[in-house]
């Protein structure tokens, strides 16, 4: 469906500057102009023609409500934060997980059971990859309890709020009050 943009005519322009200046909205001076006009024809319009704009939905209780919610946020941020961290295990613990040898030099991917741990060791294209091989605690985890300790980072907890959020997302925004 193809629509045909009719230009605005004189009556229409001065009916919908009338209109506007009584205070209606953009959905309600498109059906009172009655011509096919959409409200955003009509805000488009309203533009072009450059009418004064109108107040804006935030009053002064929204004010309020986001001057309350960014105090609570600074004082949120003024509070020292303890972090409960499981300590990452130490450097040279690493390396000597790195350094563990396979338990058979030849296995391959078609050696693996549900049992045998799967963390690769060497360059997968090289001639002499393999498989650790080591015992499984489990089913579910593929990885010796060396190599788990290797390959897993423990995941950090959320260290913020959401009254943090919020309030940095409003600073980012700028809200205009028309008076």
């Amino acid at each position: 469906m193809q629509t045909t943009i009719r230009p605005w005519s004189v009556s229409e322009d001065a009916s919908l500057a009338k209109y506007w200046a009584e205070g209606f909205s953009a959905s309600q001076i498109a059906r009172l102009l009655g011509t096919g006009r959409s409200r955003n024809s009509v805000i488009g319009k309203v533009h072009r023609i450059g009418l004064p704009g109108r107040k804006t939905p935030i009053g002064n209780e929204t004010v309020r409500r986001i001057q309350k919610i960014r105090r609570r946020a600074s004082m949120l941020k003024a509070v020292p934060k303890i972090k409960a961290e499981k300590a990452p295990p130490l450097q040279s613990e690493l390396k000597r997980i790195a350094d563990l040898e396979p338990i058979d030099p030849a296995l391959t991917i078609h050696g693996l059971t549900n049992f045998t741990c799967r963390f690769p060791i060497g360059d997968p294209v090289a001639p002499d990859f393999t498989f650790c091989g080591r015992t499984c605690n489990n089913v579910e985890n593929p990885y010796c309890v060396q190599h788990h300790k290797l390959a897993y980072v423990p995941v950090k907890k959320r260290t913020h709020d959401a009254t943090v959020r919020l309030a940095n997302w409003l600073d980012k925004r700028t809200f205009k009050v028309a008076a």
